[in-house]
């Protein structure tokens, strides 16, 4: 409501997915409800903040749901590192 009040490109919503997760759940019919005020996406996995697909948090559908609404924002990533570098490189 803020933002709409605004009025301002200036002024949007950064969307922080794990805290919406930890908080309320329901992430994708949130966005929906704001989703023309969402200009950053901010990913982390709940619990702990960790990176996508290790904890609840379906990463699948909320990335084919961006994808499907034509997202073309920022997606931040904002978490700890829960996996173990192995032999240089990921597993």
């Amino acid at each position: 409501m803020i933002c709409k009040a605004v009025n301002s490109p200036a002024c949007k919503i950064l969307f922080d997915i794990y805290h919406m997760q930890r908080n309320e759940g329901n992430i994708i019919p949130n966005m929906t409800t704001c989703w023309d005020e969402i200009a950053y996406v901010q990913i982390g996995d709940n619990p702990g903040r960790y990176e996508p697909t290790t904890g609840e948090v379906n990463y699948k559908n909320i990335f084919k749901f961006l994808f499907e609404k034509g997202y073309k924002g920022v997606l931040g990533m904002e978490h700890a590192t829960r996996r173990k570098k192995r032999k240089g490189r990921w597993p």
